[in-house]
């Protein structure tokens, strides 16, 4: 999703005791510079990390818009 979206923000929700775990994992992927693969490194910009409230992005999800950007 990095990649093929080109996203500048990720947030997390902090309404689970693994939401650290989950904030370090994004962390460590989006500051990944380069596949294994030999493709061009990614993300192109940085990545910020940030904690949310869950009910913002349960809406969005649950939008038309996420359906139209979001598909599958």
């Amino acid at each position: 999703m990095l990649k093929e979206h080109q996203i500048d923000l990720i947030v997390v929700a902090a309404d689970c005791l693994e939401a650290k775990k989950l904030k370090n994992a994004m962390k460590d992927l989006a500051n990944l510079k380069n596949m294994n693969d030999g493709y061009e490194p990614y993300p192109p910009k940085e990545v910020h990390i940030s904690w949310g409230r869950p009910e913002v992005p349960k809406l969005f999800a649950e939008s038309h818009n996420s359906q139209k950007l979001l598909k599958g």
